[in-house]
């Protein structure tokens, strides 16, 4: 999805002064796909084929495989493979929800929406979280007739709603996309094409799309006869304590498959975890989740850290939002970036949470989750001697003024205000 991302804002750059546009888009939107197929098979190539892994000493199996014993695998063409100790990673697959009709239609999921090779007229999207939103927009910026409907009353409620807020006012001016919110689908059609029916209140409506992308969750890969291992799960996750370990303690599970985060670093480093409580015996309890970041590569870019508001209040911890525009940021008013930063800081001046809005907010995260990490006030981010013009330069200056915030009241006032005029660039 990042390459067909990746394609698309660079198109969108250039497509305005392109005529006739809409023919373009097409040629374009074909390279792009060309493009995601082209970035899969470099991957394969590098590092995710069965060679990479075979040089490593690593045995692949290509099967479908069941617990056939509280340490025993039973693979598809019946070979059986026992162990001392297992980790499932099986993954994830997208959530289909129950709707009528919809088995009827061929809908795209985020897996199977890059097998497209002409560019669609127009497409919905149900679901208005990362995934419905990153590919959404993408498509629009290739000229597609977007909708997306979400049962939310705002898109990426996982995330602060300012964040949703910017990422709505972005999409609102786009001609070609429409947003419905506090929706629910009732049915789905096949007659001349695809038909959406849904409900936002009492009142109901309809939409006609040439493609449907469904963008409603993931639902973890547990078919795998569990229970002949005593491992417990539901139909989402498999069941898992603090070190990873499944209700067998001899077999571990990570990533999407046991609730998530649903994120690839979140797997990556639970891997790590498991791997070393498995083999090595350690009982490392898998990272907090105050330290999880993410990102939603729309434009304008989003990325959160740790807490929101809305949980802090809940947990009545006592914080103050600090914020700062994007405007008081050479680099960002270079790159005519609009957005801002919020970090969320207790008492002592640690971080809590972030959000920050456009340039490359993922990146610029990066400064603020190592801080956090490694327990350092916000203010000593300050004393980093970042290059300038750049958007790291942009969070040391914001904590600098942060730091210069504490003589605003005393005699050098009139000193701090002049250094801080200085510093925030």
């Amino acid at each position: 999805s990042k390459a067909l991302i990746h394609a698309a804002r660079r198109f969108q750059t250039v497509r305005e002064h392109l005529e006739p546009w809409d023919e373009l888009t097409r040629e374009a939107f074909k390279k792009a796909m060309q493009a995601v197929t082209a970035s899969i098979n470099e991957v394969e190539a590098d590092h995710d084929n069965d060679a990479y892994y075979q040089a490593k000493g690593i045995t692949v199996y290509h099967s479908k495989a069941d617990f056939s014993g509280q340490r025993q695998i039973t693979l598809g063409d019946g070979t059986i493979l026992t162990g001392k100790r297992f980790i499932i990673a099986t993954g994830s697959k997208p959530l289909i929800p129950k709707i009528e009709g919809l088995n009827d239609v061929a809908f795209l999921t985020n897996e199977t929406i890059f097998k497209l090779t002409d560019r669609p007229a127009s497409l919905l999207v149900i679901g208005g979280g990362p995934i419905g939103c990153e590919l959404g927009q993408a498509m629009a910026m290739f000229g597609v007739q977007v909708t997306i409907i979400s049962q939310d009353d705002r898109l990426l409620p996982r995330d602060e709603p300012e964040a949703s807020a910017a990422l709505r006012a972005s999409l609102e001016t786009y001609t070609n996309v429409r947003l419905i919110f506090n929706a629910k689908i009732t049915s789905v059609e096949s007659a001349n094409g695809i038909t959406v029916h849904y409900s936002v209140g009492d009142t109901t409506d309809q939409v006609a799309t040439e493609q449907l992308l469904i963008a409603t969750g993931r639902a973890a890969n547990t078919n795998l006869s569990l229970e002949t291992a005593a491992i417990d799960y539901t139909d989402r996750i498999i069941v898992t304590n603090d070190r990873l370990q499944t209700t067998n303690k001899y077999i571990y599970a990570i990533g999407d498959v046991m609730g998530g985060p649903n994120f690839t670093h979140v797997a990556g480093d639970q891997a790590i975890q498991a791997t070393q409580n498995a083999l090595l015996g350690r009982g490392r309890a898998k990272r907090p989740l105050d330290e999880l970041s993410w990102a939603t590569f729309t434009t304008p870019e989003i990325a959160h850290l740790g807490a929101d508001e809305a949980s802090l209040q809940k947990a009545k911890t006592e914080y103050t939002a600090h914020t700062i525009d994007f405007k008081t940021i050479d680099k960002a008013v270079a790159d005519q970036e609009k957005g801002q930063i919020k970090v969320l800081a207790d008492g002592k001046g640690l971080i809590l949470g972030a959000t920050i809005i456009g340039g490359p907010a993922a990146e610029m995260m990066g400064v603020l989750a190592l801080a956090k990490h490694q327990g350092l006030k916000l203010t000593a981010l300050g004393g980093v001697l970042q290059a300038y013009p750049t958007y790291a330069f942009g969070v040391k200056a914001f904590a600098g003024g942060l730091s210069l915030s504490q003589f605003e009241r005393g005699p050098k006032r009139r000193v701090v205000n002049v250094l801080r005029k200085i510093t925030l660039r």
